[in-house]
């Protein structure tokens, strides 16, 4: 293979980069006497090693390390006789993951734009408008799919992530839009980067009970009646009555940050003290963990403050076993306390949201929210194939833990590992079939049992795996030294934390395979057009008159593609997959969002 210039040799591996899912860099040159590079080697930017920094012990957040010693490159040489650059040597083989289609733009290397995108940043910048805004305005006038639900709404990505990261929701009514107060509420969740996401949304009438009960069965109708282990929400009676009648096998967890909202109105004045009302109720939220003990300090705590006959406690006792950590210990929660997941999100939605949004205003910037949230993810999916984990110890265990996990979850796990180091087993007993092992701190007063049964499975007291899925430095103390356990046993490494956690196929109802872009030879081919006319129109906005060919052979090509269309709509059957047709299917729809066949609210509910 042939190049006129080393320019053009570095374009074709870097485009060959994009395609693969590697950045490259220019490595090794030669020149003549004349200074003319005679040879250039293209390398991929994993080549090499980073060099020890003597440095590095005073540096509290170093760079992520990103070189694998990568042996993979395109070597070109300069032929005289032809004057031409020549490839004279190529490795095809990479030694490390290579990045995603959908984050390929992210790549060092393929980090550019053109003059003519230059110009429009440039003018978007004078006109006050970002970046991101511009580009999304755009691509929304080609949108033909902004027709959705003003009920309930749940695209094919929320149904997919609700089957792979379903297992824990938050349910939230915060948000209000509107001039009626319409409550707008979001079914969120965590994945496996801890990151947000949105299972599902809908704009409802009001907060009653069949209206709650009617959300909750849409929902569950559309994730496959697949019901999640835990739901968090506020302290909302018609809520908590809609979810066990619909739910019944789901844990109903409080959301302590309302809670704790709700004690600060009604006891900021007799819970006075230091701290204040957190400093008092917390305790029943983080640190009291057997139920005799809670009853113990919450007597206590009556006593002292004089509330026995206190109309707000009685009621938060009564549902004591839905938020104190005695109780809910018990149960799986992927670390989540509160709907804050949601609280985020709505912080996220007054950034963008305007309450004098149509209805069809109203879910198009939704949408712009949701793609801010998935490209988040995307950022975390390109870090973990670029970018490699950072171990602060050298052992086989955390040399695993940052292949499987993502690198939250690996700082995490990390941290529990670092904190073994200053664990020590004191005793080891056989109790009912069990090896019970107390696990102390050399400088605390803090003691853990583990306990190993007899198929060998580990539980702490803490019961951090049990409700997390992350094991405790407690049982990796006790693997490391009274089990000679290098490595985490496999069933202690959950799928939803891993890497490979999306590795899931997500089923409809039918039994039918879920797909996040059902139009996804439609999407891939706009995206190659996309991008072959932004090439012509940079460089045909150089001149004047290659702009105007342009111009004129444009209108050409689209009376071209126009006729096409309307010959295959005319002849052929109609495909139901087609953009034109789905377009043809919703205008008849009862589905679509129509403004003025809401229902008017003549006396909006207020607050609870």
């Amino acid at each position: 293979m042939e190049f006129n210039s080393k320019q053009s040799a570095y374009e074709f591996y870097n485009s060959y980069g994009g395609r693969v899912g590697f950045s490259i860099r220019k490595e090794y040159a030669h020149k003549s006497k004349t200074s003319e590079i005679t040879s250039r080697t293209f390398v991929c930017s994993k080549e090499g090693l980073r060099k020890s920094d003597k440095r590095d012990f005073a540096v509290r957040t170093s760079r992520a390390e990103t070189r694998t010693g990568c042996g993979a490159l395109m070597s070109i040489k300069l032929i005289r006789q032809i004057g031409k650059y020549r490839v004279i040597n190529f490795v095809e083989t990479h030694n490390h993951p290579l990045v995603v289609s959908a984050c390929a733009h992210m790549l060092p290397s393929q980090r550019k734009i053109s003059t003519s995108q230059y110009i429009e940043i440039d003018l978007a910048d004078d006109c006050g408008t970002p970046l991101r805004s511009s580009y999304e305005l755009m691509g929304r006038e080609l949108d033909t799919e902004e027709q959705i639900t003003n009920i309930f709404w749940a695209d094919a990505t929320m149904i997919i992530d609700y089957g792979q990261f379903g297992d824990v929701v938050t349910f939230d009514t915060t948000y209000k839009i509107n001039r009626e107060s319409r409550p707008f509420v979001i079914f969120v969740g965590f994945n496996n980067h801890r990151e947000t996401i949105v299972f599902g949304a809908a704009l409802m009438y009001d907060e009653t009970t069949d209206s709650f009960i009617w959300l909750f069965k849409k929902f569950l109708e559309a994730m496959s009646n697949k019901h999640s282990k835990t739901i968090f929400t506020d302290q909302d009676a018609a809520m908590a009555k809609a979810i066990s009648y619909v739910m019944p096998n789901t844990y109903h967890r409080l959301c302590t940050w309302h809670m704790m909202q709700n004690a600060v109105k009604h006891m900021s004045g007799i819970f006075s003290g230091p701290g204040g009302v957190r400093s008092v109720l917390g305790k029943f939220i983080d640190e009291y963990e057997e139920e005799e003990e809670f009853f113990a300090a919450w007597n206590a705590m009556l006593d002292e403050f004089d509330v026995h006959d206190n109309s707000w406690l009685q009621s938060i006792f009564h549902l004591r076993k839905i938020w104190v950590r005695a109780y809910v210990r018990w149960t799986w929660s992927v670390g989540m306390k509160s709907t804050q997941l949601s609280e985020s999100l709505n912080a996220d939605l007054k950034e963008y949201l305007r309450s004098d949004y149509n209805l069809i205003q109203f879910f198009i910037h939704f949408e712009r929210v949701l793609n801010e949230k998935r490209y988040k993810e995307y950022e975390a999916e390109y870090a973990l194939s670029y970018k490699l984990p950072r171990i602060k110890v050298q052992v086989l265990m955390l040399t695993q833990a940052g292949d499987v996990y993502t690198k939250t979850i690996f700082e995490e796990f990390q941290d529990e590992y670092v904190g073994s180091l200053e664990l020590y087993v004191a005793n080891c007993v056989h109790k009912d079939d069990c090896l019970v092992c107390i696990v102390k701190a050399y400088r605390q007063s803090t003691m853990r049992e583990v306990k190993k049964d007899k198929d060998g499975n580990l539980s702490c007291s803490c019961r951090l795996f049990e409700m997390k899925g992350i094991l405790c430095s407690q049982v990796i103390k006790v693997f490391k030294d009274e089990m000679i356990i290098i490595e985490i046993p496999s069933q202690y490494i959950l799928k939803r934390w891993t890497k490979l956690a999306r590795a899931e196929i997500v089923q409809d109802y039918k039994g039918r395979d879920i797909q996040a872009d059902p139009k996804l030879e439609q999407s891939s081919r706009y995206k190659s057009l996309c991008s072959l006319f932004t090439m012509i129109s940079s460089q045909a906005s150089e001149l004047e008159k290659t702009y105007e060919d342009c111009v004129q052979e444009g209108k050409k090509l689209l009376a071209f593609v126009q006729n096409k269309l309307r010959i295959r709509i005319t002849n052929g059957p109609l495909n139901l997959n087609d953009a034109s047709s789905t377009m043809r299917m919703n205008e008849g729809s009862e589905n679509v969002i129509q403004a003025k066949g809401l229902k008017k609210r003549i006396d909006p509910i207020c607050g609870r």
